[in-house]
């Protein structure tokens, strides 16, 4: 059970790491928190998690023009390829 939340907490630490301290390529306006810089959207101190939207966003994520953003409830995501693994869910 620890190793489960441990990883769990891991996974959701790196994509919220990797969402907000990484660049994403611009797709109309940037979200708020979120700057723009040529032909990218680059985070601010506060920045939430931002993914690009590729139809609706999943549950507890907001949508803000082509990006989903990360609300106070947002879990983790991934892209999915093929079927969801054991304790994922489809969603958006």
């Amino acid at each position: 059970m620890k190793t489960r939340i441990l990883l769990i907490g891991l996974i959701i630490f790196f994509v919220n790491v990797i969402s907000v301290n990484a660049q994403v390529i611009k797709n109309g306006s940037c979200p708020g928190g979120w700057n723009s810089s040529g032909k990218y959207c680059v985070p601010g101190n506060n920045a939430k998690a931002i993914v690009p939207k590729n139809g609706s966003c999943p549950g507890g994520w907001n949508s803000s023009g082509n990006y989903c953003v990360a609300g106070s409830s947002a879990k983790a995501i991934v892209p999915k390829n093929g079927s969801c693994p054991g304790g994922w869910n489809s969603s958006g």
